[in-house]
């Protein structure tokens, strides 16, 4: 599986939304309802989930899209 499938999954878990919501330009806490814990729980999952390390600015991240750029450019970082 794909990264950006891996953060589909993970935020769809997470946020008990079905995946067919959790699109690129889908807003995490106005369209898919992620409250501040939510943030927090999807940061520890994709960590677990990529083996990456995503740091404090994430929670600034708005939209799925914005969450996938950034696990890819994190997993990439990882493996240079």
């Amino acid at each position: 599986m794909s990264i950006s499938g891996k953060v589909n999954a993970v935020i769809a878990s997470v946020l008990g939304v079905d995946e067919n919501r959790v699109l690129p330009h889908a807003r995490l806490r106005e369209e898919l309802g992620a409250s501040d814990l939510d943030v927090g729980m999807l940061i520890l999952s994709l960590e677990d989930e990529l083996g990456i390390e995503t740091g404090a600015n994430m929670t600034e991240l708005v939209t799925v899209g914005d969450v996938i750029d950034y696990c890819e450019a994190a997993w990439r970082a990882r493996r240079a």
